[in-house]
């Protein structure tokens, strides 16, 4: 009788190779198809020069990266001081969108929808037709960004959420009307008025412009 041995040492062998052929397959694919993902670009917008104080030029001089976003257009955040005579109290972030000119580039055109509240983001992201004609896009590059406290950019924060809770929702004590067949007397304005909002002046601490 004749034993075999090698037949199974074959078998590993075989499946080895199977493995092997089936991974170089994956990463070939893997590879054909990443050929048809566009990769994001990039650019740099170089800051000009402006004579400013000490503390203000980290952000006069600080240089824009716009990468790709939405709709075929470029999208940066710049930064702003949270208080300008304060430069060291902190900052914000603003939010920025442009189309980039389609024609020979003769300089940047900002565009702002007005407000208050107005995303100038969304505006170019959305309505940039609207905004602009086609004269102007094909010669500028049009720009829109959100204000502090606006859309995409850094939010105002007046209260947390139980000063919010107490803001809106609190109750002002108010002195009771007369009863039936009771002769009027005339209220004290200071007794029916709601509460003089405080927003303001609180909102003013966390987002001074």
């Amino acid at each position: 009788m004749t034993i075999r041995e090698g037949r199974p040492a074959r078998r590993r062998a075989a499946r080895t190779v199977f493995v092997a052929i089936a991974a170089v397959v994956a990463l070939t694919l893997t590879g054909c198809v990443t050929m048809f993902i566009p990769s994001k670009s990039s650019t740099t917008s170089t800051p000009a020069p402006e004579k400013v104080s000490a503390a203000l030029q980290p952000f006069y001089r600080q240089k824009l990266v716009w990468s790709d976003c939405a709709s075929g257009k470029q999208c940066a955040t710049a930064k702003a001081p949270l208080t300008w005579s304060d430069p060291s109290a902190g900052q914000v972030s603003l939010a920025l969108i442009r189309q980039q000119a389609k024609g020979t580039k003769q300089g940047s055109l900002l565009v702002n929808p007005g407000g208050p509240g107005g995303s100038g983001y969304d505006f170019v992201k959305d309505s940039v037709d609207y905004a602009t004609d086609k004269t102007l896009q094909s010669h500028f590059d049009i720009v829109g960004f959100d204000p502090r406290g606006v859309g995409h950019s850094t939010a105002v924060k007046c209260y947390d959420a139980r000063q919010m809770d107490d803001y809106l929702y609190g109750i002002t004590p108010v002195s009771a009307g007369p009863t039936s067949g009771s002769p009027r007397t005339p209220r004290s304005p200071s007794s029916s008025a709601p509460r003089a909002p405080r927003t303001p002046a609180r909102c003013s601490v966390t987002s001074t412009r």
